[in-house]
């Protein structure tokens, strides 16, 4: 399973977080624009809170993976697991062809 002995999972954390900022940085300034120049008179509310929101919670993600990637790589090199597994080796040659025929591997 590739969750074990990988941090992919946990980068990935930070690209959503990253995401999630970004839109939610966009959604804001769409939400003022409208408020300054569309419709004045309407209360900012719901819209306004849901955006703080979503930018702390984008922003919560992505420090949570970059911790987690960090201390995954620092797990990863103190406990000397490999990143992946060699099953079969292929070499070039009439050496690799006797080891073949003689069936090792």
């Amino acid at each position: 399973m590739f969750l074990n002995f990988s941090i992919k999972p946990l980068r990935l954390s930070v690209y959503v977080g990253l995401l999630t900022s970004c839109l939610s940085v966009l959604a804001l300034v769409f939400i003022l624009i409208d408020k300054i120049w569309i419709t004045p008179n309407l209360p900012l509310g719901i819209p306004t809170v849901l955006g703080s929101s979503g930018l702390v919670s984008g922003i919560q993600l992505m420090i949570l993976g970059l911790v987690g990637e960090y201390l995954g790589r620092l797990y990863l090199d103190q406990t000397g697991a490999p990143q992946y597994i060699v099953r079969y080796v292929t070499r070039a040659g009439a050496k690799a062809e006797a080891s073949i025929a003689a069936g090792e591997r």
